[in-house]
């Protein structure tokens, strides 16, 4: 994990480092990944982070007791 800042300078393939998470946490991106694809293919706007899905500007974050995503609570 050192070295991955070196990866940047690789400028035919888009390089994306997948093995650091724990296979838990893989399953949990696999499934904001899939939300993602559904919503694209809706024709929305979509940015893919860790834990979180942001689909036309609302936040989705993975809720680890329902083990599923929920919009994001406004924090007041």
């Amino acid at each position: 994990m050192k070295n991955k800042a070196k990866l940047k300078q690789i400028k035919e393939a888009k390089v994306y480092i997948n093995d650091d998470l724990s296979v838990i946490e893989r399953e949990k991106q696999k499934q904001i990944k899939k939300k993602a694809n559904e919503e694209k293919g809706n024709g929305k706007d979509i940015k893919i982070g860790y834990n979180k899905v942001i689909v036309d500007g609302v936040e989705w974050r993975w809720d680890r007791a329902k083990e599923k995503l929920e919009k994001a609570q406004l924090k007041n």
